[in-house]
């Protein structure tokens, strides 16, 4: 959905306490509502104050053809950077082509089916070791909704991801990523109302060496920064 506090949600105004945030135009839009969105967020960079006034600001594009037009708007030099969806072998070219030329930090998430594979595992961090985004790489964010789909399942309350099938291939991307200088974030928990199990998980990513972790909603995140 849109969201009509957008603006001031950027500036630092109404979450105080919240030190980034993420812009989707990725899932969080209907495709047939991403014209106005995208109309909208041109309307709010350019009323953001610059760099380093606010909180982290990052922008999830749809893809990379929606990255070509978020990058020539005017204002986008009061972004941090970008979180690439879907990143793999085969999807970050076309983001690396554009960025090759800014100076923009950049999330890539892994979300895709190759990344479930040991082998798939090495070929992105090879790639991203060899890649002009390797130095504005900020961390590598973990996708668990994605990665549940593709598996045909989804987050259930009570249930921390480390119970799931997506615990295991946490570990196996800590191994296969963080020796060689890539950190990692850990996914969000769906269930606002469940605190209890939030703290379960977030305790399991510290322990996994997970440097943070995505939150849905502003109450979340005193209990993770805790």
């Amino acid at each position: 959905a849109i969201n009509t506090k957008l603006g001031a949600a950027l500036k630092g105004g109404l979450f105080p306490y919240v030190r980034s945030i993420i812009v989707c135009t990725e899932d969080a839009i209907a495709a047939v509502d991403l014209p106005r969105a995208l109309e909208h967020l041109r309307e709010v960079l350019t009323a953001l104050p610059p760099r380093p006034v606010g909180p982290l600001r990052f922008i999830r594009p749809r893809n990379a053809n929606v990255l070509e037009q978020i990058l020539a708007m005017h204002g986008i030099d009061r972004i941090h950077g970008f979180v690439l969806p879907k990143a793999d072998t085969s999807s970050l070219p076309a983001y690396e082509k554009l960025l090759v030329n800014h100076d923009f930090w950049v999330m890539p998430t892994l979300e895709t089916p190759d990344i479930l594979d040991i082998v798939g595992q090495r070929e992105l961090r090879i790639y991203l070791q060899r890649s002009s985004l390797n130095r504005n790489i900020l961390a590598l964010r973990i996708g668990g909704n994605d990665l549940l789909r593709i598996l045909a399942l989804k987050r259930a309350r009570g249930i921390t991801l480390y119970e799931t099938a997506i615990g295991l291939l946490i570990q196996q991307l800590v191994l296969s990523f963080r020796p060689y200088g890539f950190h990692l974030t850990a996914p969000v928990y769906d269930f606002i109302d469940d605190p209890e199990t939030l703290v379960r998980e977030a305790r399991a990513d510290v322990a996994m060496g997970l440097i943070g972790k995505t939150a849905i909603h502003p109450t979340q995140v005193p209990v993770i920064e805790q």
